[in-house]
């Protein structure tokens, strides 16, 4: 099962007027190609932060798990392109 889907096109849509709501729970998810994404986690204070990889077919490309200090330590991934890195 892929992430879903979600527009942020704030010019057509805006977030509804609401109280303010803490969560524990932290996430981002990205596509970089065509259903092949990056997910970022963080579940509870003191508990610990995923990152997971899944290619096109919804196989796991990568899924790594440490120990964090809340939200603060990483919540926000983004995709580093090293395919072309070339070291001299």
């Amino acid at each position: 099962m892929a992430p879903a889907a979600i527009s942020n096109n704030l010019r057509e849509n805006h977030a509804p007027t609401a109280p303010l709501a803490n969560s524990a729970f932290c996430s981002s998810v990205y596509e970089d190609a065509p259903d092949n994404y990056v997910i970022d986690y963080t579940l509870g204070d003191n508990a610990y932060t995923g990152i997971v990889g899944l290619d096109a077919s919804g196989d796991v490309a990568f899924n790594y798990h440490y120990v964090v200090d809340g939200c603060g330590t990483a919540w926000n991934a983004i995709q580093i392109h090293w395919e072309n890195l070339n070291l001299e």
